[in-house]
């Protein structure tokens, strides 16, 4: 009596499956998908970008020339025509870079007991005013290529007039005297280089060799020592130059 019951409901029940529809929360044919166009999102851009013209491959190589050509012109007119407004500011370069600063160095590592450096040993250990001023000459010339390429002899890097002169006049100075600082500081690496050139007649490397790897260290503790003290030595010179040009 229970099956046919069952039975009697399923029989009943089976033809509404096909007269009615399934919910459409139960069924996803129930929602049909709607035509018409899709929604794109929209771009992170301005709507005249659309009007600019695609730059190709060529045109950018071309600006890249051009732009690279204009530097360059400007980096060799910087040493082909220099612009000098005092020339005895280049005698009182020359003698800071290429006589005060390693007498400086000479004498504090005397004072202080400190090794002194490899060069000053060149003539003999007892004669260090010949080798202070032959190192001094080739500090003072690579001094002078980066006071050309910073522009440190135009009347706008040292000239302040007062009564107050320019508000950022130290900020320039330094700005400028450590771009001429870093040029300079090339042309001494690149000088060494042709040094280790010319001692051994090659190109040498850590691990070369024993001599190669000491005198190595010896070249590169003179840089390191010449370069800080050119560094504090000239700053010091440009910021007092800087601050003296109110007065005159």
């Amino acid at each position: 009596m229970r099956h046919s019951l069952v039975l009697a409901v399923v029989w009943l029940a089976a033809p509404c499956q096909g007269w009615v529809a399934p919910p459409p929360r139960l069924c996803k044919t129930a929602a049909p998908p709607r035509r018409g166009r899709r929604r794109t999102p929209e771009l992170l851009s301005n709507d005249n970008e659309d009007d600019l013209p695609e730059e190709t491959i060529g045109a950018a190589w071309e600006a890249g020339l051009e732009n690279g050509r204009a530097i360059g012109k400007t980096v060799v007119a910087r040493f082909a025509s220099p612009i000098v407004d005092d020339q005895g500011l280049i005698i009182a370069d020359a003698l800071v870079a290429g006589i005060v600063a390693p007498g400086l160095e000479i004498i504090t590592c005397t004072l202080t007991g400190f090794p002194l450096p490899s060069w000053s040993a060149v003539f003999g250990a007892r004669r260090l005013v010949a080798p202070t001023l032959l190192r001094g000459a080739t500090l003072s010339t690579c001094w002078f290529g980066g006071a050309l390429s910073a522009r440190l002899y135009a009347r706008d890097a040292y000239d302040f007039p007062p009564p107050n002169g320019a508000e950022d006049r130290f900020a320039v100075t330094f700005k400028r005297t450590l771009q001429a600082g870093a040029f300079a500081t090339a042309l001494l690496i690149f000088s060494t280089q042709l040094r280790l050139l010319l001692t051994f007649g090659f190109w040498p490397q850590l691990g070369d060799s024993p001599a190669s790897d000491a005198e190595i260290l010896r070249q590169f503790s003179d840089l390191v020592r010449d370069g800080l003290t050119e560094a504090l030595v000239l700053m010091s010179w440009r910021l007092t130059r800087t601050e003296l040009s109110r007065l005159d």
